[in-house]
């Protein structure tokens, strides 16, 4: 992965398109310079890494709406260049709340709709100076909203429903339909972390907040009887490439 990290208004011009100019530059130098140690090497285009300057502050934004803009830029020049591109969604917010939750939507969701390719950043908060459970699984839930956004409408004959809208007619319910049994799990994104009930609901089951959930997960994943995923002799010859390789780093 090679990165190209400016900082608008400091490393780089103020302006985002300036900003773009040199951020491509250093990649690309990058990205040659890698072809040349070594020819066909695989490389990843990565101006997602931008940050802007707070002329105020002199700290640097990883949250704004400017750095989610200069990453979906460098998702089309990574596109222009017919490479794949990266960028991480982040946080100025020193915990989890309000602003963690929308700075990671919008930056996120932004990233995904300008076609960045690998999006990372789960958890991340204080300008990536540290990583938080809770917030991991809140990113998780907005991970899967934007994965749904990103997937958008399907349209066909089957999607547009126009036979069971003549069959249904005045009568106006869909809900014992076969149409809907088959395509309400395909078409709706559902949620085991947001709250989808209304006030009765949500008070029966004590009345807590996204936080107080996302505590909970964290708890119950800590707390939950590890799974092995991995046979003991695939196990075994992971461990014995890691040997390998340390010992080659060491020597």
């Amino acid at each position: 992965m090679i990165n190209g990290e400016p900082m608008a208004g400091g490393t780089s011009p103020v302006t985002l398109a300036g900003t773009l100019v040199l951020a491509n530059a250093e990649v690309l130098s990058g990205i040659v310079i890698t072809q040349i140690l070594e020819d066909g090497r695989p490389c990843i285009y990565n101006v997602g890494f931008s940050h802007v300057l707070d002329m105020q502050s002199l700290v640097a934004w990883t949250g704004s709406p400017e750095t989610a803009l200069l990453a979906a830029a460098g998702a089309e020049m990574a596109e222009f260049h017919r490479l794949p591109s990266a960028s991480w969604m982040c946080t100025e917010s020193m915990m989890v709340d309000s602003q963690s939750a929308y700075e990671k939507m919008s930056t996120g969701l932004m990233h995904a709709l300008g076609g960045v390719n690998i999006v990372w950043g789960v958890g991340s908060m204080e300008s990536e100076l540290f990583i938080s459970p809770e917030q991991m699984i809140i990113d998780n839930d907005i991970a899967g909203v934007i994965g749904r956004i990103k997937r958008g409408m399907k349209v066909d004959d089957e999607a547009l429903a126009l036979d069971v809208i003549k069959e249904i007619g005045y009568k106006g319910n869909y809900l014992p339909t076969h149409h809907t049994m088959a395509n309400f799990r395909k078409e709706i994104r559902f949620s085991n972390l947001s709250n989808r009930q209304n006030r009765e609901g949500w008070m029966t089951k004590g009345s807590k907040s996204l936080e107080e959930r996302a505590r909970e997960e964290v708890r119950r994943i800590l707390n939950a009887e590890r799974k092995g995923y991995l046979a003991s002799e695939k196990r075994a010859k992971i461990m014995e490439i890691e040997r390998e390789w340390s010992a080659k780093l060491a020597g």
